[in-house]
């Protein structure tokens, strides 16, 4: 607003200078007064295709143009304006091309030859730097601008425009000026999104059904694609057969996790079987002598012969008992916690090796050591299960006038504890599974040659816990037995 006059901004406006100089006066061009709705839409047409592509905006520029020249004509206002009534670009050769002819009345037309000239029109789509235009609805963009102006007329009317729909108008400045009065800024904010929506509906409504067209087709195949194998592989557990590979590589990990799992389980069953199998063979020999020797007992016979039989019953109990502790150890290794603490490894080698000083003695082997000062953390109880079972299996296999020595010492970063006695060489295919509870290399079981068989079990079982390792080795007169043990 200039004083009492209202100006209005220009759906399609445009300026131009006749000479090809800053300094020359340079004329606003006007439209809106003899465009109706589709002389605006008629020419925003005319300047998107007319229009560098990377101009938002038509542009005849002497620089660029080769001589061409637009002729404006149309009546000039106050402030440098120029209402146009009709453009026209004369090419060199002499022709003439009509841009735009308004519906403007002038009294006394005054024609204008412009060098530089620039249109612009709010109706025109951004241009992007990718070289594509954004979509826009030019007829919907004319909307919106008239729909603007009704609202921003009863504003300034004082009416109140209603609240409801895509426009907020604002005031965006107010200033005083002394040669012109007062000046009032406003802006209109418009937002297209409903008249995008109205224009593309079907195109939408036709997509979103398509989509869910789609959904359902592929939830219906991945979903049987998905089920089917979850079914088959259900079934082959429930019947504990091995999961078979499926097309879905994330089943087919499961069906490996099924199987190791099976095989694991498969093998636990066969282990306590054979172990349950291999105990009642160790305790149906004792209990058929102790059976046979007591109802012998029993019969009218000779002092001396009464006490040979008792003698052996009292034998084969002891042989029994001792069984039963074994036993009884074997199962605790795996269910007792293990409580860890500092022990002092070569104190507790010469505490073990003070107890077999007798028995040693009396058969006649000698026993060295060579033991290092090494302090490990773990159970007393499982190390000294470890030290007393090999110093055992060591003497009862070695011969009378034979040796056995026992080291400790550092290999690695681990304590290795080592056990030699003289004796006869542990063949090569049984030297691995002399670790297995009541493996004899005597497939005979003569218990006249070796122990319960759970004596190598329990020191693997103990070593394992603490997690070491190990292992038996043949040297030219006889076994050694070792262990790794880790310090911590």
């Amino acid at each position: 607003r200039v004083g009492d006059e209202l100006i209005r901004s220009q759906i399609t406006w445009g300026w131009g200078r006749q000479a090809n100089d800053e300094s020359d006066r340079q004329w606003y061009l006007t439209f809106d007064e003899g465009l109706d709705d589709q002389g605006q839409l008629e020419l925003a047409d005319w300047i998107i295709a007319n229009r560098e592509s990377s101009s938002d905006s038509y542009v005849l520029d002497p620089y660029e143009s080769d001589g061409t020249i637009a002729r404006v004509t149309g009546e000039e206002r106050e402030y440098g304006s120029f209402a146009v009534q009709k453009i026209e670009l004369i090419y060199p050769d002499g022709t003439a091309e009509t841009i735009v002819e308004t519906n403007l009345s002038c009294d006394q037309p005054v024609i204008k030859d412009f060098v530089r000239l620039e249109i612009c029109s709010v109706l025109i789509p951004v241009f992007y730097s990718d070289g594509h235009d954004w979509y826009a609805n030019i007829s919907n963009r004319l909307e919106s601008y008239r729909e603007a102006w009704t609202r921003l007329d009863m504003a300034i009317a004082g009416e109140d425009p209603p609240s409801a729909g895509p426009f907020i108008l604002m005031p965006i400045g107010i200033r005083r000026n002394s040669s012109v009065g007062l000046l009032y800024a406003w802006s209109v904010y418009c937002n297209p999104m409903p008249y995008i929506i109205k224009d593309r509906l079907p195109f939408y409504i036709s997509s979103a059904i398509f989509a869910l067209i789609v959904l359902l087709i592929l939830s219906a195949t991945l979903s049987k694609k998905v089920t089917r194998p979850v079914e088959k592989l259900c079934r082959q557990v429930s019947f504990g057969e091995r999961c078979s590979d499926v097309p879905i590589r994330e089943l087919n990990t499961l069906s490996t996790a099924f199987n190791e799992a099976q095989d694991r389980l498969s093998g636990q069953i066969n282990r306590e079987r054979e172990f349950t199998r291999a105990a009642a063979h160790e305790l149906k020999t004792p209990i058929t002598i102790l059976r046979s020797h007591a109802e012998a007992a029993m019969e009218d016979i000779s002092p001396e012969k009464r006490q040979q039989y008792l003698s052996v019953v009292l034998e084969e109990s002891d042989r029994m008992a001792r069984l039963t502790n074994d036993l009884l150890e074997a199962s605790q290794l795996e269910s007792r916690p293990m409580v860890r603490a500092p022990v002092d490894m070569d104190q507790l080698i010469k505490q073990v090796l003070s107890y077999f000083a007798v028995p040693a003695r009396q058969k006649g082997v000698n026993i060295s050591s060579d033991i290092q000062d090494i302090t490990l953390i773990g159970s007393r109880t499982r190390l000294k299960d470890i030290v007393e079972n090999l110093l055992s299996n060591a003497l009862h296999y070695c011969p009378s006038g034979g040796s056995i020595s026992v080291s400790l010492a550092l290999e690695g970063g681990k304590a290795r504890l080592a056990v030699s006695n003289d004796g006869p060489n542990i063949p090569e295919q049984d030297i691995q599974k002399i670790w297995e509870p009541f493996y004899r290399v005597d497939k005979s079981r003569n218990r006249s040659s070796g122990g319960t068989g759970l004596g190598l079990a329990i020191v693997r079982a103990a070593v394992e816990a603490h997690g070491g390792e190990c292992g038996a080795e043949n040297r030219p007169d006889g076994v050694t037995f070792w262990v790794l043990l880790p310090l911590s």
